[in-house]
């Protein structure tokens, strides 16, 4: 009988153990995908901070030519 529940718990331990590893490798693989992501989402908005400042700059310059007219 001792076996019996030893054998019950050895499979019920090594399902168990099969579902962490999946959920284990499925979330470096999502880990993997985020960091892509936010790589270039960083990426963008340092070129969009950039555009918006050169924007900005050329704004200005228009403005004091407006008005110098």
């Amino acid at each position: 009988m001792e076996m019996i529940m030893i054998e019950s718990d050895l499979r019920k331990f090594a399902k168990e153990k099969s579902l962490l590893e999946a959920e284990i490798r499925k979330l470096k693989q999502d880990g993997e995908r985020i960091r892509v992501i936010l790589d270039e989402k960083r990426k963008r908005f340092d070129y969009v901070s950039q555009e918006v400042a050169i924007k900005e700059e050329d704004l200005k310059k228009e403005r004091k030519k407006l008005n110098l007219l």
